[in-house]
């Protein structure tokens, strides 16, 4: 950015109360008391607040854009739809499954409905051969049967008992499973409609939509930006500052703007935010602003000219510019001579320059 000291700067002196007392010679030029500011340069935009561009999650073609530039939109409403065939599929596929998933864990499930009459018929059977293995081990206490006969309830019992538990284990283990399967089908729609969401585009906030980057029928591809929105009611100023300029900026700093549309009036601003790091393209810093007093609205991107304020003075000694020689002397009048006079500078603006010590008011200066 060196090329900003070539640019077309506006006088920042304007907005300040110059005091520009007449000579009593006609065109001499002398020094004069004059109010005084001295200022930083800054071009830039005003966009609007939290501005971002969003991006598309999704490959496909464009079919519907449900707003245009200029619209306002609330937090979730959809914004773009991209055609999402396979998708469409994939989606009503892990529906089918969840709905699938569900059935077979309802008690009423043919799958846990048949375990559950094993399991009722094994404990029947477990209790009609509980009962004899009792009588039969009675019998045997009083030597009424053989132990033939009692060894025979007793394997009979301990097989039941066996079943029954094998029965009841399967159960379980079977609606774990089917559990499971349930969570595991909950997971995958969840996966696959966050997929399809991502078919549709919408609006991460209430705001603005400044700008539209795509139409319908267009190829949109992954992380591919489609429109840019921001805050509708309140803009920043996004300045470029030239690198040898930047370590006179500071926070807070007030700023005289001038917007290109609204050429018939200065706007102030302060420093809001300094990025510390230098753009190599065209060697300058960014610096944000907000604006400290309300401004026409409804527009972002419009180019502005600003002077960042470093330093005031209400009074003191100044001169033009352009007498000032070789930062350090100026040409001033002895009788019919011309001489060379050195002077102590201090402020200078865009066309003053504040004069510390070497001549005074009473001095005629000679441009070269």
């Amino acid at each position: 950015m060196k090329t900003f000291a070539n640019q077309s700067v506006f006088l920042i002196l304007s907005l300040a109360i110059l005091i520009m007392a007449c000579t009593s010679n006609g065109d001499e030029e002398r020094a004069r008391l004059t109010s005084l500011t001295e200022a930083v340069y800054a071009s830039g935009y005003v966009l609007p607040l939290d501005d971002h561009k969003l991006y598309s999650q999704a490959e496909g073609v464009l079919i519907k854009v449900y707003a245009r530039e200029g619209d306002m939109v609330k937090k979730g409403e959809p914004l773009f739809e991209i055609a999402g065939v396979q998708q469409d599929i994939l989606f009503r596929k892990a529906q089918d499954q969840y709905q699938i998933a569900q059935e077979n864990y309802n008690d009423e499930s043919p799958v846990l409905q048949e375990i559950a009459a094993n399991l009722e018929n094994a404990q029947s059977v477990l209790q009609n051969d509980s009962l004899n293995f009792a009588r039969h081990q009675a019998l045997y206490d009083k030597k009424a049967i053989s132990g033939y006969e009692y060894e025979r309830a007793r394997l009979s019992y301990e097989t039941a008992k066996n079943h029954y538990y094998a029965t009841k284990n399967t159960y379980q283990h079977t609606k774990k499973q089917l559990w499971l399967a349930l969570r595991e089908a909950e997971n995958q729609l969840s996966i696959s409609a966050d997929e399809k969401n991502r078919y549709i585009i919408s609006s991460p906030a209430d705001a603005r939509i400044y700008e539209l980057y795509r139409q319908p029928g267009e190829l949109i591809r992954r992380n591919e930006a489609v429109a840019m929105i921001g805050q509708s009611d309140q803009v920043y100023l996004q300045l470029q500052i030239d690198e040898m300029d930047i370590k006179r900026v500071e926070l807070n700093q007030p700023i005289k703007v001038k917007i290109d549309v609204y050429n018939d009036k200065f706007y102030n601003a302060r420093v809001s935010k300094i990025y510390p790091m230098l753009n190599i393209a065209n060697q300058s810093f960014r610096v944000d602003a907000r604006f400290t007093e309300e401004i026409p609205g409804g527009f972002a991107g419009l180019n502005v000219e600003a002077n960042i304020i470093i330093a005031e003075k209400e009074q003191t000694l100044t001169i033009p510019r352009r007498y000032l020689q070789d930062d350090h002397s100026v040409l001033i009048k002895e009788g019919k001579n011309t001489v060379k006079k050195e002077v102590k500078t201090g402020m200078v603006s865009f066309d003053k320059v504040e004069i510390l010590s070497g001549i005074d008011t009473t001095h005629v200066l000679v441009e070269l």
